[in-house]
Parts: C-alpha cells; structure tokens; sequence
C-alpha cells in the first residue's frame, strides 16, 4: 500500500544519511520510502547510489535497472548506469548508457564531460574532443574547475 507522506519522511531522512556520508542508513531509509512508494523510481535509483559510493556496483546495477523497470524515461538512472560502467572499466556500456540519458537529457553538462572521459579512454579523440568541447559551452560558470580540466584534456588530446 502506497503511504506518500512516509516515503516522502523516509526518502528525506535518506538524503540526510546521504549527505553524512552514511550509505548503510540511507539505505535503509530509501527501501523504507521504496517500501511505502513502490512506483517511485527515484527511490532505487538512491539506493544504488548509495551502494556505488560503497563501491558495491553489483548491488548499484540491480537497483539502476529497478528505477528504469518503474520508469524507462528516468535519464537519472541511465546516467547512473554509465557511471557505474565506467568505474568497472566496461567503455562502451558506458557509452550505451551515457547516450542513453543524453536522449533524455540532453542540457546535462556532466554527461558531456564523461562521455569524453570514456571516449578518451577508448582513443575516440576527436569523439572525446566533441564532448568535452560541448561539456565547455553548456556547464555553468560555477563548474569552473571541470571547465578547467576539459581544456587541458582537449589540449592533450589533440598532441
């Protein structure tokens, strides 16, 4: 039975354990609120960011895949897939899944900025270039740091 106010309390206190870095709570939080909210696909998409930054990609991969069976139009998860991919060394799902929440977000700068990492990484320089290029146009001012970093890897890359 779908209690909204619960899972809205359970999500929130989630955040919060998210926020202090306590992945084990915020677990626990976020299959409470998943339990009150069954058709929310933003409530196993938490939980398998909070096993990514355990480094549990296994257990993140089953949660991803979840939110997308609720919602196959949820680009959080997608993103969140590509992410996972590319820290277990797998490329071009990487790219499958980066491309994937580019369709359904295509104003998201950090998509960008990872897809240039993963084309980088399979020697797409002038595919990583684009990205990166794109990542530089559209990422807020404040992101001034990654701006930075894509320069110089379109600097490096194009040697």
């Amino acid at each position: 039975m779908e209690n909204l106010k619960e899972a809205d309390l359970a999500s929130r206190n989630g955040l919060i354990a998210t926020q202090m870095k306590d992945w084990d709570k915020a677990i626990e939080y976020f299959k409470q609120a998943q339990k009150f909210h069954p058709r929310n696909p933003e409530y196993p998409n938490n939980i398998g960011f909070s096993y990514m930054n355990q480094n549990k990609m296994e257990e993140a991969i089953i949660y991803f895949t979840q939110a997308l069976e609720i919602d196959p139009s949820y680009g959080r998860a997608y993103y969140n897939l590509g992410v996972v991919h590319q820290n277990i060394n797998k490329e071009r799902e990487a790219v499958e899944y980066y491309t994937k929440a580019l369709e359904i977000n295509p104003a998201s700068p950090e998509i960008y900025f990872n897809l240039g990492l993963v084309h980088s990484r399979l020697g797409n320089k002038k595919i990583a270039i684009s990205n990166f290029t794109k990542f530089i146009e559209i990422a807020p001012k404040e992101m001034k740091a990654p701006i930075e970093d894509a320069k110089k890897r379109i600097n490096d890359l194009g040697k």
